[in-house]
């Protein structure tokens, strides 16, 4: 594995995900607030370009890019990249429209695997090849 020297630049990928990242917010987003002043703190120049997230990974794991972030953890993973610790987040949530009646028919905060599974008969539209949290992944 090769380490970031002061005065490199690291390029990184990363996508559109208001309202954490994204190159329509102030100074892109609180994330990319976070990780350019962590670099710039060590001395090393970054380079951020926004994908969408498949294209985002596939240059990351083919080595066009150094990395890519945000990025839940993901044991699959684990041969291509090592994972920082992870920082401040939101809960994934869902929408949905007012006037449709899909219910959740346990309490999410209670127990978020079972409201979830409960919603297997539904169609979600996700983000190609991202991962969201184990549990609604695995619903």
């Amino acid at each position: 594995m090769q380490v970031a020297i002061a005065g490199q630049v690291v390029t990184l990928a990363s996508l559109e995900w208001e309202p954490y990242i994204g190159p329509n917010m102030d100074n892109n987003g609180y994330v990319y607030e976070i990780v350019d002043e962590a670099f710039k703190r060590s001395g090393i120049n970054v380079d951020i370009r926004f994908l969408p997230w498949a294209r985002a990974v596939k240059t990351a794991q083919t080595g066009k890019r150094d990395g890519l972030f945000p990025e839940y953890y993901d044991e699959g993973r684990l041969k291509d990249f090592v994972f920082s610790e992870s920082f401040p987040g939101g809960p994934v949530g869902l929408y949905k429209r007012k006037d449709n009646k899909v219910k959740f028919e346990s309490d999410p905060q209670k127990n978020q695997t079972e409201a979830l599974k409960a919603l297997k008969q539904y169609r979600f539209g996700v983000v190609r090849d991202y991962i969201n949290t184990k549990e609604f992944d695995e619903a």
